[in-house]
């Protein structure tokens, strides 16, 4: 199984990367089965390079209040039906949540 577009896509600084150096064991034997290459000089990694400046100066991986306040509010309507749910026996409740 190959994650190797999962990793890149989800993995802006260098950090992770370099992290998995220590783990290296040897290069594939089978050749990939995608027509996406990761070189340095390639699409992808000049993608990432150009963007990683703007990423950076608009907050970076940390997420926004916004972004807090929907994700709190999500998990609050979540338990708030749940409860309903449980409390009135009513799948309509559980179904929305």
């Amino acid at each position: 199984m190959d994650i190797t577009e999962s990793f890149e896509c989800s993995h802006f600084t260098q950090l992770p990367e370099n992290l998995l150096k220590k783990f290296y064991v040897k290069d594939i034997t089978t050749p990939r089965t995608t027509a996406f290459t990761f070189k340095d000089d390639g699409f992808f990694r000049t993608l990432k390079r150009k963007v990683k400046p703007i990423w950076e100066k608009n907050g970076g991986s940390a997420p926004t209040v916004q972004m807090k306040f929907i994700i709190d509010s999500l998990v609050t309507a979540f338990f708030i039906f749940m409860f309903s749910a449980a409390r009135y026996n009513n799948y309509y409740f559980a179904l929305i949540a």
